[in-house]
């Protein structure tokens, strides 16, 4: 990881639902920063989560933002914070505006989606590539992104 700050590789990407609680790379990521304290500050982490279940979405991701605080530790701060799948059966701004006043806070700096559809990007003018699904490059979503100066996140 230092490595990786090193060679300017600052944006680094998680999930609060990747492994078990003790083993999740957040809570190494706190370890990490407990022996680096320095570093903290030089990542851009973006975090992926809100799939909470029996939570509606915007539940969801605000219990999700603390759960990542809590396996982060004090000196862990999230750049973005994106859900994981847009709920078809719930209107985005409704998730959008939990998570805005996630920043409004400043708990979250930014925000980001995951998983969706070139629609979705024109409505929330956010996206990540996923390096496991990479449809986008070739259903529209990153023409949009091309279109709209949105940076897609690897």
């Amino acid at each position: 990881m230092r490595a990786s700050l090193a060679a300017g590789c600052n944006l680094w990407n998680g999930g609060d639902f990747y492994g078990k609680p003790e083993h999740s790379p957040l809570t190494l990521l706190k370890k990490y920063y407990e022996k680096y304290p320095e570093d903290a500050d030089k990542v851009v982490l973006n975090i992926k989560g809100g799939t909470l279940p029996d939570l509606s979405p915007s539940e969801s991701v605000k219990q999700s933002v603390e759960n990542s605080f809590a396996m982060l530790g004090l000196r862990g701060k999230i750049g973005m914070f994106e859900s994981a799948r847009r709920d078809p059966k719930v209107p985005l701004q409704e998730t959008l505006s939990a998570l805005a006043e996630l920043v409004e806070e400043g708990k979250i700096g930014g925000v980001a989606l995951s998983e969706v559809n070139a629609g979705t990007i024109r409505e929330a003018a956010k996206i990540e590539l996923s390096l496991f699904s990479t449809e986008s490059s070739t259903n529209g979503i990153a023409k949009a992104c091309h279109e709209l100066d949105i940076p897609i996140v690897v």
